[in-house]
């Protein structure tokens, strides 16, 4: 139970992360 809501908590974790680069990429070219 704890173990499922863990790896739920890190999916988010990885979804969150792998978004926010995403938007920092993006933002990052269109300043050059």
């Amino acid at each position: 139970m704890i173990l499922k809501k863990y790896r739920n908590f890190v999916n988010l974790t990885e979804m969150w992360l792998s978004f926010y680069s995403v938007r920092i990429v993006q933002s990052g070219s269109s300043w050059k």
